[in-house]
């Protein structure tokens, strides 16, 4: 009896240093995690928040870009027509013949088709330093130089504070936007000049204002259009004292974010993030300032809950650890099963105690653990195959910007020229080309769309350098669905072109230039064999270049391309015949099933 009671006395005191153990751990690790997670909690939360911002702002951005574009292209037609130098000179000559008017006529074309085709822009007027002022929407009205002393008082473009309609169109304000012109041939913009005339285009500021506002998707914050000195253009008179707020520091800030960038500042003692970036083209800049107020009040929230929910978890658990019981050593030992499973890699465990109590939180915890290895270990996992993705993606996208540029110069060139045939040819192949190059955002292509893809190139290159190339391309019906990188061949025909057939100039020595691309099934491999006729290559050099390569773009960025995508079943072999035939061999070893 009396050892009875001296092991029954034993194992309280084994459970109540359980229990204050349970206690003290499952204090500890409650304030951790409730601190751990608030903390995560809230930087995911901000980092949200942040991205949703540079996203909202470039995206409001690139359509202010645009329109902005588009607004000076279409002055820039307008100032170039030969009827605004005509109704110049007729003026200062005071002659008012027909063909005076007749140009008078042309000038109101010219203004309603550019009212039609910009939607931003409320009216447009040609002003003259000598008082006359001509315009679509005169309503009857004759008007003053003293009107419109501002716009023309400009020496080179500007965009002027808002101001109410002076035509009397709208009761709205408008945004004048001055294209003060030199007469001459030709037509050009001043800078720093006393103008001949000045174009004056009035953008209705509610129309500005309600496109930038629905790109503006974060609560509390403010999009505007700002002049050269970071002075807010496009902003409601109810934000006069946020306005006031902005200093000249403020506004130096500002003009000094050529590119995207953000800074953080005071107003009032509140923290703001403001990100602004230059408008190309213009002096104006995009600015978004937004306020961390409600950031701030989120995370307060998250600490708060988390705090609540540690304290409600300490409660529990400390009841729940007094109703220990001498069976604890059960389920202790089965969590010591889960441990030693989880040290064999197995981390597919459930929940092995009975009761709800502080070893059930213990193993909870432990197989919530044991969840969270599995999936950082799956996350690190797809990271790896992210990176690899990225560092596919970044050597697929050095892509030569010129070859577009030349390419619609020449489309250019070619309408001014009145050689429409050639033209909408060129129109179609570059369409053709960069649909193949983009194909719906998916890296792979069956090997037919590589093969037109590069036929469309040759297309373009023998249209802009009136070249006769020859493309000429073989492929089994096995590898009809065998999957490349999108444009990987291009680049080798580039090659050929420029260096194989002296590019743009071209090479009198080669006779009949010709590329041709055998696609052929070899047992378990896929032959790609790529050939041409021109004045070849030294094979040594590079195959030396291969071995190593550095920041090439040509058939090194090809090759790796290549690698990462087969990584050991690819391999590359060069030979040059020079004027007879220069071939570069890509050996692919085939899956199982193709």
């Amino acid at each position: 009896m009396r050892h009875f009671l001296k092991t029954r006395f034993m194992n309280m005191k084994i459970s109540r240093k359980i229990s204050c153990c349970m206690i003290f751990l499952v204090l500890t690790s409650s304030i951790l995690l409730a601190w751990s997670c608030a903390h995560a909690y809230s930087t995911q939360y901000i980092r949200q928040v942040e991205a949703q911002v540079s996203a909202m702002f470039d995206t409001a951005s690139l359509t202010l870009q645009d329109n902005i574009s588009h607004l000076y292209r279409s002055i820039s037609a307008i100032a170039s027509n030969p009827a605004v130098s005509t109704v110049y000179y007729k003026k200062q000559s005071n002659e008012k013949s027909s063909a005076y008017l007749r140009n008078l006529n042309v000038l109101d074309g010219l203004f309603t088709t550019f009212l039609q085709n910009n939607s931003w822009a409320e009216n447009i007027a040609l002003l003259s330093p000598g008082g006359e002022v001509y315009s679509t929407y005169q309503n009857g009205w004759n008007y003053t130089t003293d009107q419109f002393a501002e716009e023309l008082s400009q020496d080179s473009i500007a965009w002027l504070p808002a101001r109410e309609n002076v035509f009397l169109i709208s009761n709205g304000k408008t945004i004048p936007v001055c294209f003060p012109l030199r007469i001459g041939t030709p037509v050009s913009f001043c800078i720093g000049q006393a103008p001949d005339l000045t174009l004056v285009v009035y953008l209705n500021f509610s129309t500005m204002y309600s496109v930038l506002e629905q790109f503006n998707t974060v609560a509390d914050s403010e999009i505007y259009l700002a002049d050269s000195m970071g002075r807010p253009i496009t902003m409601e008179e109810e934000n006069a004292l946020f306005v006031s707020l902005m200093g000249k520091d403020f506004r130096q800030q500002i003009t000094q974010c050529k590119t995207y960038s953000y800074f953080n500042t005071q107003f009032g003692g509140n923290n703001y993030r403001v990100s602004a970036c230059a408008v190309d083209g213009s002096n104006l800049y995009l600015v978004h300032v937004f306020p961390y107020r409600a950031v701030q009040s989120a995370v307060t929230s998250i600490y708060v809950t988390a705090t609540v929910a540690a304290a409600v978890t300490l409660l529990i658990a400390g009841f729940l650890s007094l109703k220990l019981t001498s069976t604890i050593t059960v389920p202790i030992r089965n969590l010591l099963g889960q441990v030693a499973r989880i040290h064999t890699g197995d981390y597919a465990i459930q929940n092995v105690t009975k009761y709800d109590d502080e070893i059930h939180q213990m193993d909870m915890a432990l197989c919530n653990m044991a969840h969270m290895i599995s999936n950082q270990i799956e996350t690190i996992q797809k990271t790896e195959e992210l990176r690899r993705q990225i560092q596919l993606e970044a050597i697929t996208d050095q892509m030569n910007p010129h070859f577009l540029y030349n390419t619609l110069d020449c489309i250019y060139w070619e309408v001014l020229n009145g050689h429409s045939k050639n033209a909408a040819d060129m129109i179609s192949s570059l369409a053709q080309f960069l649909r193949l190059t983009l194909n719906h955002g998916h890296e792979m292509m069956e090997l037919p769309g590589v093969l037109q893809h590069t036929g469309e190139y040759i297309k373009i290159i023998n249209m802009r350098f009136r070249s006769h190339v020859r493309f000429v391309y073989t492929i089994d019906p096995e590898l009809e669905t065998f999957m490349l990188p999108k444009s990987i061949l291009q680049p080798l025909a580039e090659n050929s072109i420029l260096h194989g057939f002296g590019g743009e100039q071209g090479d009198p020595t080669v006779a009949d230039p010709c590329i041709t691309i055998a696609c052929q099934q070899d047992g378990g491999r896929a032959l790609i064999i790529v050939r041409d006729n021109g004045v070849g290559f030294d094979a040594a050099e590079v195959e030396k270049l291969l071995a190593a390569p550095g920041n090439h773009v040509g058939l090194s960025n090809v090759v790796q391309r290549l690698r990462f995508v087969f990584e050991d079943r690819f391999s590359v072999k060069v030979s040059s015949i020079p004027y007879y035939q220069n071939e570069i061999r890509f050996e692919i070893q085939l899956p199982e099933t193709l």
